[in-house]
């Protein structure tokens, strides 16, 4: 079944790989609209309208900089439906901070992932990308 121009245009920009670090080349616009608290702390609000798709709203951290919340409403055949991503706990690694702390969260249901670990750069043999043997 064909995906919806909206659908479509969401999972292209969320399958491109460290897209927190491309922002100019993600959003056609960037609009400072407010300040807020994410988990006790002030943050920046940022409109990001993509060139193609619904705008989203990112929250930096008034101290750091760093992007802790990302919230996105995708049109539906129910309505809008909102994803919200928090980043915690960031840790430098190679001279970047990353978070070591993910959670997703929609209406109804909330996940996480904690890393332990983040190593760049490191070989990895192809043969770990074959499908297993049946």
């Amino acid at each position: 079944m064909p995906l919806p121009d909206q659908v479509l245009n969401q999972l292209k920009n969320d399958s491109l790989f460290n897209k927190e670090l491309k922002l100019e080349e993600m959003y056609a616009k960037l609009t400072l609209i407010e300040r807020s608290t994410v988990n006790d702390s002030e943050a920046y609000v940022v409109q990001a309208t993509p060139a193609n798709g619904a705008p989203e709203k990112l929250f930096f951290d008034v101290r750091s900089g760093l992007l802790v919340r990302r919230y996105v409403e995708s049109d539906t055949v129910l309505g809008k439906f909102p994803l919200q991503t928090d980043y915690d706990d960031f840790h430098e690694v190679d001279g970047v901070k990353q978070p070591f702390l993910i959670r997703w969260s929609f209406p109804g249901r909330s996940w996480g992932r904690k890393i332990t670990e983040i190593k760049q750069n490191i070989p990895i043999d192809d043969a770990r990308f074959n499908p297993p043997a049946r």
